[in-house]
């Protein structure tokens, strides 16, 4: 089955306040570019030497230090003026493009490239969206994520379900000779049961998430590394089977598509180990506990739900901002 990548061209009208902060983003990026490039030509003709892309997004935060204005735009976007230079670069050395070349404030032709990552893009054009019907949302390995309305996903698991079949007839495949017909046949039962789960997944996250976008009008979530956290706590296979990725994945393109936000907050935020009551933070926390219990406030509340609450008041405060 093809998967096909969406994309979308729209024609923008700034008011004169987004129309400022662009144009101010466009000089900055402009700035940032012409100034690494000059960098790493004179630090060729004078020593030969070349710097790399990493060495220079190093200086950007020192760069901002000594022109404080480039803090007021998009700082994602100074970081891509860098990687276009880098690419620049790249393909002049592979005989792809001519010597990379100064921007020109005359040019008749401004962009700059960012990317959307907790609502930089609105929070640049100076909205400020409704702070009302919001919900955070906790992952969980064995429930997808508790809500802080203490919704639960129960999220079947799918492969976990099927384990044990599937396991049965890749034995059976290993066994037959490659290429026969048995074993080709054995191949196809092999391929079914991964489709199966596969599909089920997807109808499940699908529909979860359709729920979710129609429901709320911003969700917040924490922006999770799910690949360490397999490897780190051996939860390779439970991460696999709730695809919590695909999961984040639809939340963000569904709630583009009916003008509803999803923000990721700092995954090292303490949600865990914070009180939703009064604001204190535990020093430890159990892994596996339970129910989060706040001496101070003399409380408790289940630990996931908890976190759900802290999230989604993080949240809040990122879109009052």
């Amino acid at each position: 089955m093809k998967t096909y990548n969406l994309a979308f061209k729209y024609r923008v009208y700034p008011n004169e306040v987004q129309a400022n902060i662009i144009n101010a983003t466009f000089g900055c990026t402009r700035l940032v570019y012409n100034r690494f490039l000059a960098q790493r030509k004179e630090l060729y003709e004078t020593e030969k030497k070349s710097v790399t892309y990493n060495t220079q997004a190093k200086e950007l935060p020192l760069l901002k230090l000594e022109l404080p204005f480039l803090k007021e735009v998009d700082s994602i976007a100074l970081q891509q003026a860098l990687k276009n230079l880098e690419t620049a670069y790249k393909n002049f050395f592979q005989n792809r493009t001519a010597f990379p070349k100064f921007k020109s404030k005359k040019s008749t032709r401004k962009s700059y490239n960012t990317v959307s990552t907790s609502n930089n893009i609105r929070k640049d054009i100076k909205e400020v969206p409704s702070d009302n019907n919001i919900v955070g949302l906790d992952f969980s390995m064995s429930e997808l994520f508790v809500s802080s309305e203490n919704q639960r996903a129960d999220y079947p698991r799918f492969f976990r379900k099927l384990e044990t079949k599937l396991a049965k007839a890749q034995r059976e495949l290993s066994r037959k000779v490659k290429f026969s017909s048995n074993w080709n046949k054995t191949k196809l039962k092999v391929a079914k049961i991964h489709q199966t789960i596969k599909n089920s997944r997807k109808d499940f996250l699908h529909k979860l998430s359709n729920e979710l976008v129609t429901k709320y009008n911003a969700i917040i979530l924490e922006d999770l590394n799910m690949k360490g956290m397999s490897g780190a706590l051996n939860f390779g296979k439970s991460v696999a089977d709730n695809g919590w990725r695909m999961f984040t994945t639809m939340l963000q393109y569904k709630s583009i598509f009916l003008g509803k936000q999803v923000i990721k907050i700092d995954k090292w935020f303490p949600s865990s180990k914070t009180c939703s009551f009064c604001g204190t933070i535990k020093a430890e926390l159990a892994l596996y506990s339970r129910v989060y219990k706040c001496d101070e406030y003399n409380s408790e509340i289940d630990k996931d739900l908890n976190a759900s609450i802290n999230i989604r008041e993080v949240g809040r405060e990122l879109l009052a901002y």
